[in-house]
């Protein structure tokens, strides 16, 4: 059976180099695998390295051995099967780069306290549901105008659409999820070419929120993306 190694680095920290690649082709060696040329798939950033002939299991380990001092990312898989279908997402911290609700506490003062709500529900103090609504009753009256400068202010990690890009153009499905809300979820699944997304929603009356939050509608869209209004979202 052939088996694929996969070495992954953060270019603008440690980047992978030749020398990396010539160590784990060596280390597949060792382990009694014969190793394919790498297979360069970002420059300084991913790489993979087709091998047969050993255990894929003893390999990894041997691989995080020789790494062990190289913040990479390794993984052992086979090479049969490895294009993926189906992506989901999380969004924040993830595909973005920030948490929104504590972005929204921020312009009313509140990040301390509804930071205070999030690490009883961390610690087990309160389901997630619990603590979401709680959360959310502190932005009552929420001009719907910050929303949307924060909206604006988000910014994609590094490689976000890059992933959604390659996973799509190998026939996959990209679904986007988040425990937060579509009013940011909408345009960032718009903006990197998800076929879906599915996030809580925020009531808005008046042009302003009103504390309370609407669970995810389920309902199949015929295309996307859809358009977003005014009210629940």
């Amino acid at each position: 059976m052939t088996w694929t190694t996969i070495l992954l680095a953060d270019p603008a920290a440690t980047p992978l180099r030749e020398q990396d690649a010539e160590s784990a082709c060596a280390c597949l060696s060792r382990t009694g695998g014969t190793p394919a040329s790498p297979d360069w798939l970002a420059e300084g950033q991913a790489l993979d390295i087709p091998f047969e002939g050993s255990d894929p299991q003893a390999t990894l380990q041997a691989l995080r051995t020789t790494f062990a001092d190289r913040p990479f990312d390794i993984a052992v898989l086979p090479s049969e099967g490895r294009r993926k279908k189906l992506l989901v997402a999380d969004m924040e911290s993830t595909i973005i780069a920030e948490e929104m609700l504590d972005e929204l506490a921020d312009s009313l003062g509140l990040r301390d306290e509804i930071a205070a709500v999030t690490a009883r529900a961390m610690q087990g103090e309160l389901d997630f549901e619990s603590a979401l609504c709680e959360r959310v009753r502190k932005l009552a009256g929420l001009k719907v105008e910050v929303m949307e400068e924060a909206a604006t202010a988000m910014t994609l990690n590094s490689g976000a659409r890059q992933l959604v890009a390659s996973m799509k153009a190998q026939g996959a499905y990209c679904a986007l999820v988040s425990g937060g809300f579509t009013f940011f979820a909408d345009p960032i699944a718009e903006t990197c070419g998800f076929d879906l997304a599915r996030a809580n929603r925020l009531e808005i009356r008046d042009g302003r929120l009103t504390g309370e939050v609407l669970p995810p509608s389920w309902a199949a869209r015929p295309s996307w993306p859809a358009s977003r209004n005014s009210h629940g979202n």
